[in-house]
């Protein structure tokens, strides 16, 4: 096939040809590649509902690898039957920082852990002949000036904590391709870097997929001989005419184009390969794979007394509180946004779960976390003045708004959009207005505020009352990857409860490459006061408080650890109310606690896709015991953690904590961490005794066997997630206290007992020699360390190298 190609054909393969798709050469019959985004579930292009998965920090959570192919499989057939062939995931970069805006979608500050997770969505999603894209290929660990950032990286630390997360990715599940990151890596963009991606990727790993750009990630035609095999998106910017006329002039290597051809057709048989997956109902068939590994992700932090899991038997009264308790806070904000098949709180699924107990439950808000309008609720909206079915309904017209085409009548319950009209745009070229209307239903009196964002023209109107259109006052923002242009606009209006006011919302784009449209509502201010009178009189409160739907974002890092004053204050005069309390949080990425001391029970959902909030109410009434533990560390304080001094520079960022990274910053310089990688709590206990492991082995063979008996001594059914550390004693060069080499989670009944037995090699002791340019191991001793984190260990072993 290749060599039928013509040189302008096999140059033409080295750019997209458009915002999602891959070139096709009609002749040949070689068709184009559909691209989407994907790492918390299928973004469809066409605004399609789709499960949403927990986000990546959430997947690690679950230290379960099984669990994980399993959920990437079902999620490959969810993408399948939707005619995608390659998912813009999953993401391994390290959490360097716990400001990195995108923490949340990548998977741990630990590079086994990290590789190890990304390995096993990789297999589950290319089992069902959906392509996975490995990213961001390499040091991609902050928002701040991330399309020119130059990340300055010692040998040792990029090749033992950033390189290895990909390694082991790509070496135990060949991702069929890889994106490289937008920033620089010692000077060279990492689309452009020959070292990294000819040298290391290419080479020395003889990686065989194709390595793409991040979207508007490439910076010349050079990119192409220096390792890059697809521009994206398309049409060219750098390659198409421009890699045409350097091939003509003999300035690139015919071998090279030859190479990167090779790999898009490998790519395109690779993924063309299986017939196309079957309908899905995304509301039952994957629903379970989203709440099984969002049940196993829940992490307990702290449990004094016991206080979880409530005794429903026992309670008479039950109070629910807080500004994430009745809200849909499930993902992160961004390229990853998916729009939820199923949308559900977690006051409505314990209520659920209560519905038949003789439990009262009482919700107050009491705060609002939000710094900007959230996304508007569905449940305010209904398609007729009778509310008998809610959302609203649209309609898809031509670009003078008077002919309805294709998709012409949809039902909308979600009010931010990715991408949103992919098939029309082809159908229309991207010129069309979709009109979506019907009735907004105020729950209380008083001040309602409204944002819109988008890209295009968007008006929105109530009550026949214009208040944001084109014409309004707007501010100009720019959107995925800083490069597309949008803007955002606010409005206020006085409503009163109890009337259905009409309203109307439309939206024509401008520019056929992207649509985003996010309308934003903000109902009046809660009231504390009520909160503090609910929680006094309650038996019980669960308080749910954390991130906002803008705090976890794409295109911004954090600018704090902690949560907004106000909040911490609302937990604080909560936990005084009634010490009977178990705060519930949402976050993808470590957050201060200043009121820590004070509560009884500590709970991290994180942002548990769509099967959260069942999860959740199961956990806090003992329907399944908590079996998640951090995949990163959570500090006291932000200056706890080592990029603290050099976090996030000014065009360069030196990482001058070298391989220092996370727990081995911590445990090495003795700095008590608020809890520490690995932790999690559980309703059980575990035992863990009668180690066995070699007392002596050789450097030139360092291969052993280390296992472990494991007891549940508790009175319920759990799973518990063993850990195993390595600790170079006396070591010749600098490396980390200990850094964790194997895991392992097992499920256990009452009494009931298990040996875990993992396997070593050269890399559990190896560290990266800078003089010989390869994995060395020194002799000497080192310490085997088991336990469950890298605080708790209850079996230790020496082991002499020799």
């Amino acid at each position: 096939m290749k060599n039928k190609l013509t040189l302008e054909e096999k140059t033409a393969f080295f750019a997209g040809a458009n915002y999602w798709e891959t070139v096709s050469v009609p002749r040949l019959n070689i068709p184009s590649l559909l691209f989407s985004d994907g790492p918390t579930g299928l973004r469809s292009v066409n605004g399609e509902p789709a499960t949403v998965f927990p986000v990546g920090s959430a997947v690690a959570a679950t230290w379960n690898l099984p669990l994980i192919e399993e959920m990437a499989a079902s999620l490959g057939r969810e993408v399948s039957f939707q005619g995608v062939n390659v998912l813009l995931a999953p993401m391994a970069n390290i959490h360097r920082s716990p400001l990195g805006g995108r923490n949340f979608e990548a998977y741990s500050e630990d590079p086994l852990l990290s590789g190890k997770t990304a390995a096993a969505f990789i297999r589950g999603l290319q089992s069902e002949g959906v392509g996975a894209s490995l990213k961001h290929f390499v040091v991609n660990n902050q928002e701040f000036q991330r399309l020119s950032i130059n990340a300055k990286v010692r040998e040792r630390a990029l090749r033992e904590v950033y390189l290895t997360s990909f390694e082991i990715a790509i070496k135990e599940a060949n991702p069929w391709t890889i994106m490289t990151a937008y920033n620089q890596v010692n000077g060279s963009f990492m689309s452009s870097n020959d070292y990294l991606l000819n040298g290391v990727l290419k080479t020395e790993w003889a990686y065989d997929g194709l390595v793409m750009s991040d979207w508007g990630g490439t910076h010349d035609t050079a990119a192409a001989s220096n390792g890059l095999d697809l521009e994206m998106p398309g049409p060219a910017v750098h390659m198409g005419d421009k890699l045409y006329a350097a091939a003509k002039d003999g300035l690139i290597d015919e071998s090279r184009l030859n190479d990167g051809v090779d790999r898009i057709l490998r790519l395109i048989e690779r993924t063309t390969s299986m017939p196309k997956g079957v309908a899905l109902d995304v509301e039952n068939d994957q629903y379970q794979y989203a709440e099984k590994v969002a049940a196993e992700a829940i992490t307990l932090l702290k449990n004094d007394n016991k206080l979880l899991p409530l005794n429903k038997d026992k309670l008479k009264k039950i109070a629910i509180v807080g500004p994430n308790a009745d809200v849909v806070m499930i993902q992160g904000g961004g390229s990853s946004h998916v729009v939820p098949a199923l949308k559900q709180t977690p006051f409505e699924a314990i209520t659920s779960l209560l519905v038949n107990e003789d439990v009262s439950v009482i919700y107050e808000k009491g705060i609002d976390n939000e710094t900007m309008p959230a996304p508007a609720d569905y449940r305010l909206f209904s398609q007729t003045k009778d509310r008998t079915k809610l959302g609203l309904l649209g309609t898809y017209y031509d670009e003078r708004g008077e002919v309805a085409v294709q998709h012409s009548r949809i039902e909308e319950k979600h009010f931010e959009k990715v991408g949103f009209a992919n098939d029309l745009n082809k159908l229309t070229d991207g010129k069309f207005l979709v009109s979506i209307a019907g009735y907004f239903h105020p729950p209380e009196d008083g001040l309602y505020n409204f944002s819109m964002v988008n890209t295009g023209d968007a008006s929105f109107e109530i009550d026949g009352d214009a208040l944001m259109s084109p014409d309004s006052e707007q501010k100009s923002e720019l959107m995925l990857a800083d490069i597309i242009p949008g803007s955002v606009q606010f409005a206020s209006r006085e409503l009163k409860a109890g009337t259905a006011y009409p309203v109307k919302l439309e939206y024509r784009p401008t520019d056929n490459r992207f649509q985003y449209l996010r309308l934003g509502i903000g109902v009046p201010a809660p009231c504390l006061d009520n909160a503090l009178a609910v929680v006094e009189e309650a038996d019980a409160v669960l308080l749910f408080a954390g991130v906002s739907s803008t705090s976890d974002q794409e295109g911004q890092d954090r600018d704090t650890m902690s949560l907004d004053d106000a909040q911490n204050d609302f937990i604080s005069k909560i936990l005084d109310a009634n010490s009977n309390t178990a705060v519930v949080l949402n976050s993808g990425a470590p957050i201060e606690m200043p009121w820590l001391d004070k509560a009884g029970a500590v709970l991290n959902m994180w942002l548990p896709g769509q099967g959260g909030a069942s999860a959740v109410a199961d956990i806090l009434f003992g329907v399944i015991s908590p079996s998640g533990k951090l995949p990163m560390t959570f500090p006291r304080k932000l200056e706890d953690n080592p990029s603290y001094a050099h976090f996030p520079g000014d065009k360069t960022v030196e990482y001058a904590e070298g391989l220092f990274v996370g727990y081995r910053h911590y445990d090495s310089n003795d700095v008590d961490p608020l809890f520490p990688f690995g932790h999690g709590l559980s309703y059980s206990s575990f035992e863990l005794t009668a180690l066995r492991a070699p007392i002596e082995i050789t450097v030139l063979s360092p291969e052993m066997k280390v296992s472990v008996l494991v007891k549940n001594t508790g009175d319920v059914a759990a799973k518990e997630t063993v850990q195993l550390y390595i600790a170079p004693i006396a070591p010749e060069v600098d490396r980390p206290a200990q850094e964790l080499k194997a895991f392992q989670k097992i499920s256990l009944k009452v009494g009931e007992e298990q040996t875990v037995t993992f396997k070593l090699g050269k890399r559990a002791f190896a560290y990266w020699d800078t003089v010989t340019g390869n994995w060395d191991v020194d002799p000497g001793q080192y310490e085997i360390r088991i336990g469950t984190s890298s605080r708790d260990i209850r079996q230790t072993h020496i082991v002499t190298l020799t």
